[in-house]
């Protein structure tokens, strides 16, 4: 049976059921490994653990209650295969690794270790937005502090308060219904983290632009952090492999002896 079969049919089979039919639990594997809930290496047909957990992910995502009805049919079929349709172009290819590295004439090699060590490979969260971390004294900064007294978590002269992942999207709702423009600007968006204030530098004339584009695809985000490097001037250090002036550059004086180390280790197992 197919997801497909669910859909013509209109057929409304139980979790047992599925578990049994080996083609459809592939089938599922695959929709669910395409958008990034489930291993490719692990498709086999077989519902275990892995498969089970990635399922309840992607309903709760999805906001379908199959997992606790135990039934799956044709709204279920039809939601999973647009899911995986519609993420297909959102995320990296090796087209687009190769146009990166292409962009600086650097090996692919060295795109993908920065790729992994900085964004560990992934540019949207499991719900589909864009990853980002905000900025509160960056906030503070746009909005000459206009917002600090009343909301310290999210316009503050110091940085911090970070709560990573989604819960960053909270923060940023806060201070987009307090200044549109200023919260944009203070938030990294995507793969490169780059800042909503370096819009111009990336290539685009305002930061909605900006921020569309990092909603987009993977492609867009890195293709802006790949300019974002050539901007300051990293080429000849990516070239080289100088792994410490790229960490000192991303993380720091204090990623150094720590990122140059993942960074170096990561290229030699992509070259």
């Amino acid at each position: 049976m197919k997801l497909q079969h669910l859909i013509a049919q209109n057929q409304l089979i139980d979790l047992t059921t599925l578990k049994a039919d080996e083609e459809l639990v592939r089938q599922i594997q695959t929709e669910l490994s395409e958008l990034q809930l489930y291993p490719t290496s692990m498709i086999d047909g077989l519902f275990g653990d892995r498969t089970h957990n990635a399922l309840i992910e992607f309903c709760q995502n999805a906001n379908l209650n199959n997992m606790q009805t135990g039934q799956f049919g044709k709204s279920f079929a039809e939601k999973l295969l647009a899911a995986s349709a519609s993420s297909t172009d959102k995320f990296l290819t090796d087209a687009d690794y190769q146009q990166a590295a292409n962009l600086l004439g650097i090996e692919m090699a060295i795109v993908r270790a920065i790729v992994e060590v900085e964004s560990s490979g992934r540019g949207f969260l499991k719900d589909g937005r864009p990853k980002i971390l905000f900025e509160r004294h960056i906030f503070y900064h746009e909005t000459k502090g206009a917002h600090a007294n009343l909301h310290p978590d999210i316009c503050n002269a110091k940085s911090g308060g970070y709560l990573g992942n989604e819960a960053e999207w909270k923060r940023l709702e806060v201070a987009l219904r307090l200044d549109r423009k200023a919260a944009l600007m203070s938030a990294s968006w995507g793969l490169g983290q780059i800042m909503g204030f370096n819009h111009e530098i990336v290539g685009y004339a305002n930061v909605d632009d900006f921020v569309q584009a990092m909603h987009n695809s993977e492609a867009k985000q890195l293709a802006a952090m790949m300019t974002f490097l050539k901007a300051n001037h990293l080429i000849p250090a990516l070239r080289n492999r100088d792994w410490k002036t790229i960490a000192r550059f991303y993380n720091g004086e204090g990623g150094v002896g720590v990122y140059d180390i993942k960074l170096a280790k990561a290229y030699s197992r992509y070259a």
